[in-house]
């Protein structure tokens, strides 16, 4: 467990970023894909993981501290939640084994589980990272904006996982030219 130097320190940090509306974009699908693959040395890995290198033998105490990080960083997550501290979902986008969009979706996962409302992980995985980003025509649905959403099949509570299983995509109102739900291959 973290000492409470440590966690002193997170807490601090977390309230000021709260206090200036410091935007955060947590680590914590890292430590999640870490943790998928620290006990099989690389054998085995979940699909989302950056941890799959070469075969080889499981280090001894990675899973026990990947356990640690991730119990860690969705405590924090929690916390930040609790005071206020704008957050958006992120994906460790650029890591080798990092799937963008299903890592997205993976990491909207964690925010659920750290406590955050279906509404609430969907405006960090829009609104709050587009507006850090400077992308004002993403981010929110606005009356007489052209819109740029996802559709997925299902419940609302059966999201995020059916955002793997897209029907279509708008890009400013209109579906998109290049997304196809069951592209054709070629022989």
């Amino acid at each position: 467990m973290p000492s409470n130097r440590d966690t002193a320190w997170a807490e601090d940090n977390l309230r000021k970023m709260a206090e200036k509306d410091v935007l955060w974009i947590p680590s914590v699908l890292r430590a999640k894909n870490a943790l998928d693959g620290a006990g099989s040395g690389g054998d085995v890995c979940c699909r989302f993981s950056i941890r799959y290198v070469a075969p080889g033998k499981p280090i001894p105490g990675a899973e026990d501290f990947w356990k640690k990080m991730l119990a860690e960083q969705l405590t924090q997550l929690r916390f930040a939640r609790e005071l206020g501290v704008t957050t958006a979902v992120g994906t460790g986008a650029g890591s080798v084994g990092i799937l963008h969009g299903e890592s997205m979706a993976e990491e909207m996962k964690l925010f659920i589980k750290a406590g955050y409302s279906l509404e609430e992980t969907i405006r960090c995985a829009s609104e709050n990272g587009a507006r850090f980003f400077g992308m004002e025509k993403l981010g929110t649905l606005t009356v007489g904006r052209k819109a740029t959403f996802l559709i997925s099949r299902g419940t609302a509570q059966q999201l995020p996982r059916k955002l793997s299983y897209l029907e279509g995509i708008y890009v400013d109102g209109v579906p998109s030219l290049t997304y196809r739900k069951n592209p054709v291959k070629a022989a």
